[in-house]
């Protein structure tokens, strides 16, 4: 269990130590992600991210990856829609050295001009990338769609054209702002010494201070409809999905097993039905992604526009199945050791803990344990689960969009009163 320390400016410390392994990974988390983001600051969040690996006042760009490079470490960041971040993992002994490294760029970057020219030419590039893997467009698409004129609807990179004129002071204002006086924690999890780290974290990172609570947000209104998005592939790709529970509602775990039996592993249905009975697709899945205040449960799949129309019946059929009739017990026994099975063994490295126990700081506010956790799924029953999926799996809140060269004929008419 994370032990939760206070520090004099307010920041927030959780700790795991782990004495049988030999890394240890700590992360500084900041409720700054691209939910936050205006209409002329779009895709800020995750710019900054990538400055802040640019240079600090005491290294260079190359001096932080010769650094890491040189303990056999591993230094990153990531940027999601409600929080930003960094972090490190090297070998326990390499502790001092990785919060040095990892509070340096967070508080002392320089944004520096030519660094930041360079940069905005990566990210560009980055944004390139996305729209040209049609799998991870599609689901920019998607977000797009279902949450229509929210700040949860743009990409979390952003969109060329503003990434393209973003200035240097207004990013500085921002990461001053947003980053250096708001929610911020650290999370550690691996082999250290309590006293030393926190003696460590002292000393670097005493200028910050930290706002509890999340920044005031919008819950973002949910958007049904089904749209076709033109473009020259040799597949078309689709996803759809629709409103989920958030991250603390009491029905998540109704849904996280309504998830595993839908689309969530090779022996889920959608697996099963389209791909190996059918063969209609390679990749099939469903996804749960809840939030703050609101959440998704979707679906992917990737086929030709000659077997689309079935691929999306098999879908909309699954669904209703679900919605219709209890799963039998044996049934909602794999799917609950499946989920209990994900959750024990992605506890076995340090930066999954790590991870785990900042999200449950930032989301509950207290640390919800392995056996919480357990013990709730194992109480879900068929009459549960499907009630998450006659609360979910109603055909007018489907949202989704179709991405490649299909028309109206190729979709299902449960499905075509949705086309907009």
């Amino acid at each position: 269990m994370a032990e939760k320390i206070v520090l004099a400016n307010g920041v927030r410390v959780l700790m795991e130590p782990i004495a049988h392994l030999r890394s240890v990974c700590m992360g500084i988390w900041v409720a700054a992600g691209s939910r936050l983001e205006g209409p002329r600051e779009r895709g800020m969040a995750h710019f900054i991210e990538h400055m802040l690996f640019k240079g600090t006042r005491r290294r260079s760009a190359q001096e932080i990856a010769w650094e890491i490079d040189a303990v056999g470490g591993v230094l990153n960041a990531f940027t999601s829609r409600e929080y930003s971040s960094f972090y490190v993992k090297v070998m326990d002994e390499h502790l001092p050295l990785a919060v040095d490294l990892v509070t340096d760029l967070y508080l002392d970057s320089v944004f520096d001009p030519m660094e930041l020219e360079r940069e905005r030419s990566v990210v560009l590039q980055e944004i390139r990338m996305v729209e040209d893997t049609p799998e991870e467009h599609v689901m920019d698409l998607f977000h797009k769609a279902i949450w229509k004129g929210s700040s949860m609807a743009h990409p979390i990179q952003g969109e060329s054209r503003q990434v393209a004129r973003m200035e240097r002071e207004i990013l500085m204002e921002k990461w001053t702002r947003h980053y250096h006086h708001r929610e911020v924690l650290f999370s550690v999890a691996g082999n250290f010494n309590q006293k030393t780290l926190l003696e460590l974290l002292e000393r670097s990172a005493g200028s910050l201070s930290s706002a509890p609570g999340w920044p005031e947000r919008k819950p973002p209104k949910h958007h049904p409809g089904f749209s076709l998005v033109e473009k020259d592939l040799e597949q078309v790709h689709v996803c759809m999905g629709v409103p989920a529970p958030c991250t603390t509602h009491p029905d998540r775990y109704a849904y996280y097993l309504l998830h595993t039996i839908f689309g969530g592993g090779m022996s889920s249905r959608l697996f099963q039905e389209i791909r190996e009975k059918r063969g209609l697709a390679y990749s099939v899945y469903s996804f749960l992604s809840p939030y703050a205040d609101t959440g998704v449960l979707g679906v992917y799949l990737g086929t030709t526009r000659d077997q689309l129309k079935e691929a999306l019946e098999v879908v909309v059929d699954q669904m209703a199945d679900l919605r219709e009739r209890p799963v039998g017990e044996e049934v909602l026994k794999a799917a609950r050791e499946q989920v209990k099975g994900g959750l024990v063994l992605g506890l076995e490295s340090s930066d999954r803990r790590m991870g785990r126990q900042a999200k449950n700081e930032l989301y509950f506010g207290r640390d919800v344990s392995v056996e919480e956790i357990i013990e709730a799924v194992e109480q879900e029953t068929p009459v549960s689960v499907q009630k998450a999926a006659q609360q979910a799996f109603e055909e007018e809140k489907i949202t989704g969009v179709v991405l490649g060269r299909a028309c109206m004929e190729e979709i299902p008419s449960s499905l075509r009163n949705l086309v907009v």
